[in-house]
């Protein structure tokens, strides 16, 4: 049995929300026609609003795989650096339950979503070096 039966295969399934939809729809659209990637979505929600099937439909939209990851599992920074650094272009990582992820963690994400820069620092004391 197919993992995601139960998820909308398209935007016009998603019941509901109607600003969203039609605004992700815009965003999805406008970078596919100019020819650029998506940049960085934040959704955000109480349980059962839907963020994961939105998360979902937009790989499909622009036929990427999706990678999903669950906060409460990210709690030191090797538990993001390698989910990070085997995303392909355009690829899409979904963080779930993203308020449980470690201070640590988020350290390591910032550069990422700003930047879109990996800094990893190597070694100890006088020996480390900065890896970007």
């Amino acid at each position: 049995m197919e993992n995601n039966v139960f998820r909308p295969n398209s935007l016009k399934e998603f019941i509901g929300q109607t600003n969203i939809i039609n605004n992700l729809n815009i965003f999805v659209r406008s970078a596919q026609k100019r020819n650029k990637n998506l940049d960085h979505i934040l959704i955000h929600g109480s349980s059962g609003l839907g963020k994961t099937s939105l998360a979902y439909l937009v790989s499909k939209i622009i036929n990427k795989k999706i990678y999903i990851l669950n906060g409460q599992s990210l709690q030191k920074p090797s538990d993001i650096i390698s989910p990070l650094t085997s995303l392909k272009e355009n690829e899409i990582l979904f963080i779930d339950e993203i308020h449980s992820v470690s201070k640590e963690v988020f350290e390591i994400l910032y550069p990422v979503l700003e930047d879109n820069k990996l800094n990893i620092i190597v070694g100890k004391e006088y020996n480390q070096k900065l890896l970007i």
